[in-house]
């Protein structure tokens, strides 16, 4: 069981881990905990997950890091037969991938404070890559103002606009190389996950 504790702007100051016997009580689905939040009734528990997840996405934002909200495809009946329709994600589905992302985060910084773990890491992308995925996004029509990182291009952007979700499949290749380093004494060179 993860007990991380937060300052007012969600960043991480403390955490711990213990072994615990978990009795899981409900059984919730994204559209089940978004409608909760939407229309204000949702408990204490998930109002903070939607307080804690939003935090943490503008912390994410503040240090270039993303999460592609690429649309998902979903087999839908349609008369006899069947269709594929893209379903954009809801943000109960990035507020939960916070808490995954925080505790993850919590656990590389107790591996990297006791010099002995298993990062999961992700190089920097190659610049001919970046110019690659701007060329798509100017090719899309997606605007990529001078100056701007990929990250803050991402998180402007809406998948339920054709153009803007193809964008974000299309620039996935700026998240390959992803994997694990296992590392007892000094941390590896690359710990980092861009």
């Amino acid at each position: 069981s993860w007990c991380v504790d937060l300052d007012a702007e969600g960043g991480i100051v403390g955490a711990d881990v213990t072994r615990a016997l978990v009795r899981s009580r409900e059984r919730l689905d994204y559209d089940y905990v978004q409608t909760a939040v939407d229309t204000g009734t949702a408990d204490g528990t998930l109002r903070l997950l939607a307080e804690i997840g939003r935090l943490r996405l503008a912390l994410e934002r503040d240090r270039g890091g993303v999460t592609l909200p690429t649309p998902e495809q979903e087999v839908v009946p349609d008369g006899d037969g069947y269709r594929v329709e893209l379903r954009a994600p809801m943000e109960a589905e990035a507020w939960n991938a916070q808490i995954s992302l925080l505790t993850g985060m919590a656990a590389a910084s107790m591996m990297l404070d006791a010099e002995i773990g298993l990062l999961r890491v992700l190089p920097p992308a190659p610049a001919e890559k970046i110019v690659q995925v701007r060329r798509v996004a100017a090719a899309l029509g997606v605007p990529w103002p001078d100056g701007a990182g990929y990250g803050e291009v991402v998180h402007g952007l809406d998948p339920k606009i054709p153009g803007q979700a193809a964008f974000l499949e299309e620039s996935t290749v700026l998240l390959r190389g992803a994997g694990y380093v296992a590392f007892n004494g000094e941390p590896p060179a690359q710990a980092g996950h861009a």
